[in-house]
């Protein structure tokens, strides 16, 4: 497949990646959190953006998996913590390597390296193998196929430096061989392609037309149905697979009024919400403002480079 190529740099760019980590950040607090009743009967006593994981939470949810106990206000989900390392090795070494980017994950990830934290099953799998070949372990290396959100973070990182698609896909088949990702990053592309000059749904639309065929009409009822909950219901969508978590993020982008209201709905949906709150806030960052004052509570020190838990 030819790749369109993104080359458009500067402070815009760097801050549709900055404000979608403030996104993950403010949705750590409920983060895996299935249980869609106990979100909403929260949300009617405040806001859920913006809070730190509390274990009581967790145990009175019908569902729910509490992996960030020692999170504090400002921390991000594992993939957020990805993204930034990515980042930061990419404005250190725009030519960095796939092999670069595999020893980066590792310094993070390997027993006693510089993150400690919630490790995903897909790096898990990686990591595994990873060990097993630096002990000359006996094994069986397979390719991992992942279908989590993961698979964009690197296209997220890549635009922020226009840095280009094809480096984007290199760094995701570390965890995934799915060339349906592709396709979503021609998705993405049209979209902020077509955003600066049209409203944010004509270009939702159009951008529409580069979802694969046969996930095609889940999108299309993103647009149709108004109601959040009956399209989360009816599609089962409260997984963290890509297929299930990029409707969501069309449905609330499309349907939203301000970036708050679009974040706030996510909340209550349950299930993988920082993560798609990263790209949520990805689409609506050139389209409606992100208050100043959510910058101020989560500090913007995660994008300066040092220690990320």
């Amino acid at each position: 497949m030819m790749l369109r190529h993104s080359t458009r740099k500067g402070t815009r760019m760097k801050k549709l990646l900055e404000q979608s980590l403030i996104a993950n950040a403010a949705s750590l607090g409920y983060h895996w959190i299935y249980d869609a009743e106990y979100l909403e009967t929260k949300a009617k006593q405040g806001s859920l953006l913006f809070g730190t994981p509390n274990p009581e939470d967790y145990l009175k949810a019908k569902e729910a998996y509490f992996a960030y106990p020692s999170a504090t206000l400002g921390d991000v989900s594992v993939q957020g913590s990805m993204m930034l390392w990515l980042y930061h090795g990419l404005q250190e070494n725009p030519s960095l390597t796939v092999e670069d980017y595999h020893e980066l994950l590792y310094d993070h990830f390997k027993p006693g390296g510089a993150y400690q934290g919630y490790v995903e099953s897909y790096a898990q799998r990686w990591l595994a193998q990873k060990l097993a070949t630096e002990n000359e372990q006996a094994h069986f290396p397979s390719p991992i196929h992942d279908d989590h959100l993961v698979g964009f973070m690197p296209y997220l990182v890549t635009k922020a430096l226009g840095l280009g698609l094809d480096l984007a896909w290199q760094f995701a088949q570390t965890f995934t061989q799915d060339k349906h990702y592709l396709a979503y990053y021609q998705m993405f592309e049209f979209y902020f392609d077509l955003v600066s000059s049209k409203t944010h749904k004509e270009a939702i639309k159009e951008a529409l037309s580069q979802v694969p065929s046969e996930h095609r009409a889940v999108f299309e009822a993103a647009l149709e149905m108004k109601e959040t909950e009956a399209f989360v219901s009816l599609y089962h969508l409260r997984t963290c697979a890509y297929a299930q978590a990029l409707p969501i993020i069309i449905h609330l982008a499309y349907h939203a009024t301000s970036l708050e209201e679009a974040l706030e709905k996510n909340m209550t949906i349950g299930g993988n919400l920082c993560d798609r709150a990263t790209y949520l806030c990805a689409l609506l960052t050139p389209v409606f403002p992100m208050p100043h004052a959510w910058k101020d509570k989560v500090q913007l020190n995660f994008m300066k480079k040092g220690p990320t838990r």
